[in-house]
C-alpha cells in the first residue's frame, strides 16, 4: 500500500498548487484521526481520503471550466485554491464528482460519501462514522489552506489565525473536530512534517497493508482517466493500448505475460501528467515542445521505478517508443534489446494513436513494419485480429460512463 500510495501522491503532486494542498490534508487528516484514537487501518484509510479529497477538481466536467489550465499557469500560489473555489459550481460539483471517483476504488468505495461532503457544513451532515470523517476532512482541508497562505510556516501567528477561523466559524465542524484541530495545530513537529511533498508514511500512518490485484486495477484505471482526459481526444488511449497489448498478448504469449501487457498499457503514458496540457494538445509541435513531450517516457520511468516487483513490466511499458532499427526513444534500443512484450507494446500504441488521429490505424503499423520500425510478426497477428472483427472504438473506460452518471 505504501507504494501505490507513493504512486497516486507522486502523481498528484504535479498538479500545481492542488498536489502540495492534497498531501498536506492527507498528513493533517491522518494526524487527527491519530489523535481521535482511530486503529490503524482507519488512519490509513483517513490518510488516503485525505490526499483524494480534491479529485473532482480535475475530472474532466471541471476541467473543461479550464480549471487545470488555472493551476498549470499558476506555480505554487495558495490563493489560486481561494478563488478557485470563489466558483460556486466548482465548489458544489467537485465533491460528488471526487466521491463517484473514489466509489471504483474498492479499499475506499464504502467511503466516497466522505468525498462527497467534505465541503458540507456540520449542521447539514448526520451525526454518523462517515460524516464525521467528511467533517474531519473539511477541517484538514481548512488547515492546509491556511498553513500554505501563511508560507507553509506553522508559526504562532498560524496557529492564533486557525483559532481565529474556528471559532468564528463553528457551525461548520462538529465540536470533537474543533477540539482536535486545536490539539494538532500546537505539534509544531507534525505541522512542519506536514508543510513538505514528501509523504512521512511512518510518522502519519505507520502501517503496511497488502494491495489486492482488483484494487491494484482500479488505481490504474482512475489515474489513466485523470491523465489521458487531459486532451479529449486521448481520454480512452491507456484503456485501448492495454487491452489491444493484452489480446495480442494472448494469441503471441503466455497467460502472465499477457496479463503483464494490460498492466504495462496502463502504465505506459503515466508521466504525461507532468506535461502542460498545451504541449499534448498539439499535433504538431516545434523542436522545443517535441523534447519537453517526449520527456513523458523517462518521467514514466523514474515514476514506477518504485514499484520493483512489476519492473519487467515496468520496462516494457517504457519502452513503447522505441524502435526495432533504433529510431525510437530515449534509450534508442535495438531489435536484439526488446523483448517480445515490448514489441507488443510498441504495437498497440502505434495503432491506437493511429486510430485516434484519424489514420487507418493497420495501414499505419504494416508501413512501420515494411520499414524495420515494428516487429512484422506481431503486426501480422494484429491483422489477423482486425480481419476477425477487433474494433478498437469497442473499448471504452468505465470512467467514462461513470464520470457520465454524475454529470
Amino acid at each position: 500500500m505504501r507504494r501505490m500510495a507513493q504512486l497516486m501522491f507522486d502523481i498528484l503532486k504535479e498538479v500545481p498548487v492542488l498536489g502540495h494542498h492534497s498531501i498536506q490534508v492527507a498528513k493533517i487528516s491522518a494526524l487527527m484521526a491519530r489523535k481521535m484514537d482511530f486503529s490503524p487501518e482507519r488512519v490509513m484509510i483517513v490518510f488516503l481520503l485525505g490526499g483524494l479529497h480534491d479529485i473532482g477538481l480535475i475530472a474532466p466536467k471541471i476541467r473543461k471550466r479550464e480549471i487545470f489550465e488555472i493551476f498549470e499557469r499558476s506555480g505554487n500560489t495558495p490563493e489560486v485554491i481561494v478563488d478557485i473555489m470563489k466558483d460556486d459550481t466548482v465548489y458544489k460539483d467537485h465533491g460528488p464528482i471526487g466521491g463517484r471517483i473514489i466509489s471504483m476504488i474498492p479499499p475506499l468505495a464504502d467511503y466516497s460519501l466522505v468525498i462527497h461532503h467534505h465541503h458540507t457544513p456540520a449542521a447539514e451532515l448526520d451525526i454518523n462514522y462517515l460524516c464525521v470523517l467528511a467533517n474531519l476532512v473539511m477541517m484538514a482541508d481548512a488547515l492546509s489552506v491556511r498553513l500554505m497562505l501563511r508560507g507553509d510556516v506553522p508559526d504562532r501567528e498560524f496557529v492564533e489565525d486557525v483559532i481565529g477561523y474556528i471559532n468564528t466559524n463553528k457551525s461548520l465542524f462538529f465540536p470533537d473536530i474543533r477540539d482536535v484541530a486545536r490539539e494538532v495545530i500546537n505539534e509544531e513537529g507534525y505541522m512542519m512534517l506536514a508543510s513538505d511533498d514528501d509523504l512521512h508514511w511512518d510518522e502519519f500512518v505507520g502501517m503496511e497493508m497488502g494491495v489486492d490485484s482488483s484494487t491494484f486495477a482500479s488505481v490504474l484505471a482512475v489515474l489513466d482517466f485523470l491523465i489521458d482526459s487531459k486532451v479529449d481526444e486521448t481520454k480512452h488511449h491507456s484503456t485501448r493500448v492495454a487491452f489491444l497489448a493484452r489480446d495480442l498478448g494472448k494469441e503471441m504469449l503466455a497467460d502472465p505475460e499477457s496479463r503483464g501487457l494490460f498492466i504495462a498499457g496502463r502504465l505506459h503514458d503515466m508521466g504525461k501528467i507532468f506535461i502542460p496540457t498545451e504541449v499534448l494538445r498539439k499535433s504538431r509541435r516545434d523542436f522545443k515542445e517535441d523534447f519537453v513531450y517526449r520527456t513523458h517516457v523517462i518521467r514514466t520511468y523514474r515514476l514506477l521505478s518504485k514499484l520493483e516487483s512489476l519492473q519487467s513490466v515496468v520496462m516494457w511499458a517504457v519502452s513503447h517508443h522505441e524502435r526495432l532499427d533504433g529510431s525510437g526513444y530515449p534509450w534508442k534500443l535495438t531489435a536484439r534489446e526488446m523483448s517480445i512484450p515490448a514489441r507488443i507494446l510498441q504495437v498497440a500504441d502505434v495503432y491506437v494513436s493511429a486510430f485516434e488521429r484519424g489514420e487507418d490505424p493497420l495501414e499505419v503499423c504494416e508501413e512501420m513494419a515494411s520499414d524495420g520500425k515494428l516487429d512484422e510478426s506481431v503486426v501480422e497477428v494484429l491483422k489477423g485480429l482486425v480481419k476477425n472483427g477487433y474494433d478498437i472504438s469497442d473499448v471504452y473506460d468505465l470512467m467514462e460512463m461513470y464520470m457520465k452518471e454524475v454529470e
